[in-house]
């Protein structure tokens, strides 16, 4: 899949090598993104713990008897990324491990998490400068009379 909105930032995902192994896209000027990125890691280990259940091989797939139910955590998953993030990003991200392949001794799902809980910081000094700059500062936050 090809990205073509402008004004996506993106994030490389490497493996323990430091090969490419995925990319992250994100719309950086959504306020919207840190509250879900928030749902998103409360959602996140619910379905880890699902999949674990169902002790998945190495490369992510499991056994015929729970492949139906390993395909709707995936689907969750999927879902899930592309809505936090604002824009389809899954198929980016999940192009070369599944999300539930075992990569460098820990779930690949894990790790795109991680990457993407990482940006918090700088959205949030984004956001409070727009805010400063707008002088929406105090504004936005009171509750209107």
């Amino acid at each position: 899949m090809q990205i073509h909105e402008k004004n996506l930032e993106r994030i490389s995902l490497k493996d323990g090598q430091g090969r490419e192994a995925g990319a992250l896209y994100y719309v950086p000027c959504d306020f919207g993104l840190a509250s879900r990125v928030g749902e998103l890691t409360q959602l996140f280990p619910g379905i880890v713990d699902t999949v674990r259940s169902m002790r998945p091989r190495p490369d992510g797939s499991v056994d015929a008897e729970n492949a139906e139910q390993l395909h709707e955590a995936e689907e969750t998953l999927c879902a899930a990324l592309d809505y936090v993030c604002g824009v389809m990003t899954s198929q980016e991200v999940f192009s070369v491990h599944r999300p539930f392949a075992v990569v460098d001794g820990d779930i690949w799902a894990t790790t795109v998490v991680e990457a993407l809980t990482s940006i918090m910081p700088r959205l949030m000094e984004r956001m409070e400068y727009v805010a400063r700059i707008t002088g929406r500062e105090k504004r936005s936050w009171r509750k209107r009379k």
